[in-house]
C-alpha cells in the first residue's frame, strides 16, 4: 500500500512525534490533521530534499516530464514522493515505481492505462469537477486511491458554494481528498476544508514563495484544533488493493 495513503489514514492520532520529516525524537505534539505536499515540479528537489523543507513537508510531487532526471538521483528511502504523470510510457512507471516512486497523480486523459494493477503505488485522480454516477463507478472499480482537486484554493476568503463545489469532487469518487492551495488562507478556512473531508493540500514548492506558504501552512495545520473524540475523517481511504 502507498505509504502516503497510510500516511493519510493515520492523520490525527495521536503519537510521540509529528508526521513528516526531520521530526526531533521524543518531542510531544499534536499530531496534524492534514496532509502537506510540496508540487516540486517546478522546483529543485531531484536531488533529495531540500534542508529548508524537512520537517514541513510530508511528501513531494514531481513532473512525469522530469522522469528522467528524477531516476538520475537517488532518494532517502524515508522520503514519500510521487510523480505528477501525463503520457508516460508503462516502461516509465515500471522504472518510475522500482526507484521508490510513492503514488502517481494522473491526468485521466492522457495517462496510461498501466498505472492501474499497482498494489504498492497509490493513485489519485486530478479532476476540477465531481464525477457523474458511471464514472465514479468506473474510478471505484479501478481502485483509484482519492482525488487532487485542480481548482485551486487560496485567492480569498473561502465562499460556502466553493466549499460545497471542492466536497462534491472528493465525495463523487470517494478515497482521500487532495486540494491545491496557491495562497495563503485563513485558519478558519483551513478549518472548514478539513471538516468538509480534505485530507491534505498540495502547494508549489519551485518558488520561495512557495515555501514560505508551505512553512506558514505547516503552523497552521498544527495549529486546527483536534477532532473531537471518535470523530473520524468523512472521507475515507480506499482499501488497500490485492497484490494476486
Amino acid at each position: 500500500m502507498s505509504k502516503l495513503i497510510e500516511l493519510i489514514g493515520r492523520l490525527g492520532q495521536q503519537s510521540a512525534q509529528p508526521i513528516g520529516f526531520g521530526a526531533l525524537i521524543g518531542t510531544v505534539e499534536a499530531s496534524p490533521t492534514m496532509a502537506l505536499i510540496g508540487d516540486a515540479s517546478q522546483g529543485d528537489f531531484t536531488g533529495g530534499m531540500d534542508e529548508e523543507m524537512a520537517g514541513v513537508v510530508d511528501a513531494l510531487l514531481f513532473m512525469g516530464a522530469e522522469s528522467k532526471s528524477i531516476l538520475a538521483n537517488s532518494f532517502d528511502e524515508s522520503l514519500i514522493w510521487g510523480v505528477s504523470c501525463g503520457k508516460l510510457s508503462v516502461d516509465e512507471l515500471d522504472a518510475l515505481e522500482e526507484a521508490g516512486c510513492d503514488y502517481f497523480v494522473i491526468d485521466p486523459q492522457t495517462a496510461p492505462a498501466g498505472v492501474v494493477g499497482r498494489p504498492d503505488v497509490g493513485t489519485i485522480v486530478m479532476m476540477s469537477e465531481a464525477a457523474d454516477r458511471e464514472t465514479a463507478v468506473a474510478l471505484r472499480s479501478l481502485g483509484v486511491d482519492g482525488t487532487l482537486n485542480t481548482s485551486a484554493v487560496g485567492s480569498g476568503e473561502l465562499s460556502f458554494d466553493n466549499l460545497v463545489q471542492l466536497t462534491k469532487v472528493g465525495a463523487s469518487t470517494g478515497g482521500v481528498m487532495l486540494v491545491r492551495v496557491e495562497s495563503d488562507i485563513s485558519l478558519t478556512d483551513l478549518g472548514a476544508l478539513r471538516d468538509a473531508g480534505v485530507d491534505g493540500v498540495v502547494v508549489s514548492a519551485g518558488t520561495q514563495a512557495g515555501k514560505d506558504l508551505l512553512k506558514q501552512l505547516s503552523k497552521s495545520i498544527r495549529e486546527l484544533p483536534p477532532r473531537r473524540r471518535g470523530e473520524s475523517r468523512r472521507m475515507q481511504a480506499a482499501a488497500p488493493r490485492s497484490s494476486d
